[in-house]
Parts: C-alpha cells; structure tokens; sequence
C-alpha cells in the first residue's frame, strides 16, 4: 500500500464533517468577478479546486421519497470528487478521472481524519483506526462519519479468487506429453518465424491455416483495429490438444507447438526472427490454461473487512 504524501501547493485546509465543511464554505470570499467561485484552499490562484453548495435529495424516515437538503462539495475542474451530507454521509465519486491530483486533493481535505492510498492502481480511504476501504471506480462510494472517524454506510465483504493447485496440477499432468514435446523442440531450436519476405508463406500463416484460425490471438489482447478472438482460438487449442493426447499425432503436436511459442517468444530486430525459450512457452502455456478452465482452476474467498489487498487472478475470471 502506499500512501498518497505529495505538497499541498493550494494549502487546502482539512475538513472532518458536514459542519467543518459548511463553515469552510460560509467564510470562503468568492473570487471577484466569478460565478460565485469558492477556492477550496486558501491559495486563490488554484480555482480549479472549489468548495461548492448544491441541493441534493436524500431518503428520510418521515420522507422515503427523498426531501431536499444542503450538501457541500469538494470539486475539481467542475466535477464532485467529495460530497458532506448533513446526516453525516461523504460520499466519495472517483469515476471521471484517477490521477496524482485528484489524490493530492483528496488527501488534504481529509488530512488528520483520513488517509487516501493506492495499491497496484486500486484507491483505499483509510481511517483512524488503519483500516482500508476500497474507493470504487465503478460508482459512488458511501462513509458514515462516526464520531469523527469513516466508516463505509453498507459494509460489503470483497472477495479475492485462489489458485485451486490441486486442479492447476491436474492440467499440468493431463497436458505432460505434449508440454514434454514442445520443450525438447525449442530446447534444440528456439528460433521459430523470420519477417523476412523469402516468396513464401510465413510459418506461422501456414500453422493458422492447418488450425483454420483468422488470427493467433490466444490470450486476451487490444487491438485498434480488430476485436480479438482469443476464446475462440483457445477452444480450438484445447481441442487439438486432446485429439493429440489421444492419437500422437506429431504434426498436430508440432503445429500447436509453433502457434503457442510465437505468442509466447520474442521478436529481434537484430536477427529478424521470432525465438521462444523452453521457460516462455511453459508460462505462457499456464496462462492459456488458466483463461481457459478458470471456472474450475480459480474459487472465490471473502477477505477480511477493512484489508487491503491485489487480487491479480481477477483478470481470469473478467475476461471477455
């Protein structure tokens, strides 16, 4: 985790609650000649920062259907960023734009009531009592203030998937030959497609047109100008790899082989050829298998509330 520390250029005073933050706004001169315009810090040069008065409904108990109230905002470049509720909500809205100065913002306004950290990309607050609670950046995140401290309005357990390894071992040992295989032949030669025009078809277009695949894609990937097809070209991996275990079928091996290693080696300018090493095929080979049995390889556990914490296996299971 590492925690937000960068210079408060716009000396940003910290608010903890929905009086601090009405007060701030009451006692802020709006900038002559501006529509109202209320810096957040003191610098007034920073107008890019504001604390704002909007109206806003909330549900009551006398009033489900909502009623009107004064809430004030925390703003950058006209976008709310922190919001003070008069019955003691902040809600955070980190969707438009994640950035250094967005944080920096953040962490003032809250500075000696709550922290602001990242891991790996993903935004935390962090409270008195050290706990963190992720920001989303899918909607609005809701805290309560209690008696001075955060904490999130509706507590919703996060979940991190794990590797199942017994059934990780189970593919490895279900795929040896082949694996065996591909090693033995790139330990020999690593060097696999050259980009040089020789007149011919290149390797690999011949390997896609044995396979019938449009493209070799076989992990998720962007392209510009295409949507990829990597599921697609993956089930028909796995296929082939199931008739090879059945049949023995050398040229099927050496065909999956040649489409697994060029994804998986490297291009030199130097050399003008594609080269994979016995190393690179075997992980990029996990991977294939990974994306593809990722409903039986990976299951879903609740982390402890208020931990951070990376799950670097959700890539699997969000895949498209």
């Amino acid at each position: 985790m590492r925690i937000h520390s960068g210079y408060n250029s716009a000396r940003i005073k910290p608010i903890a609650n929905y009086a601090q933050a009405k007060e701030r706004y009451e006692k802020t001169t709006p900038i002559r000649g501006s529509d109202n315009l209320r810096p957040l810090g003191d610098n007034r040069r920073h107008k890019w920062m504001e604390i704002v008065h909007k109206r806003a409904s909330i549900e009551t108990p006398d009033n489900p259907l909502g009623e009107f109230v004064d809430v004030y905002v925390c703003q950058m470049y006209d976008y709310d960023y922190l919001t003070f509720y008069p019955n003691g909500d902040v809600v955070f809205d980190c969707r438009r734009y994640r950035g250094v100065s967005v944080m920096n913002m953040l962490t003032y306004a809250l500075f000696g009531v709550a922290k602001i950290g990242s891991m790996r990309g993903k935004w935390y607050l962090i409270n008195k009592q050290n706990q963190s609670f992720v920001l989303s950046d899918m909607g609005k995140t809701v805290f309560r203030s209690v008696d001075g401290d955060f904490m999130p309005k509706d507590v919703t357990p996060e979940t991190v998937y794990r590797l199942n390894r017994k059934e990780m071992n189970a593919l490895r040992k279900r795929y040896k030959k082949f694996i065996d295989y591909a090693c033995t032949a790139l330990s020999m030669d690593s060097r696999l497609d050259s980009n040089v025009y020789d007149g011919e078809k290149r390797e690999i277009t011949k390997v896609k047109e044995y396979f019938k695949l449009q493209d070799d894609d076989l992990l998720p990937a962007y392209h510009w100008n295409r949507k990829p097809n990597d599921r697609s070209n993956r089930a028909v991996v796995i296929q082939a790899l199931d008739k090879f275990n059945e049949s023995g079928d050398l040229e099927l091996a050496y065909n999956l082989m040649y489409l697994i290693a060029h994804n998986a080696g490297k291009y030199s300018y130097r050399d003008n050829f594609v080269s994979c090493s016995p190393q690179a095929f075997k992980k990029y080979f996990e991977e294939i298998l990974k994306y593809h049995f990722r409903d039986t390889l990976f299951k879903e556990e609740e982390v402890v509330i208020g931990t951070p914490f990376h799950d670097g296996n959700d890539k699997y299971m969000y895949a498209k």
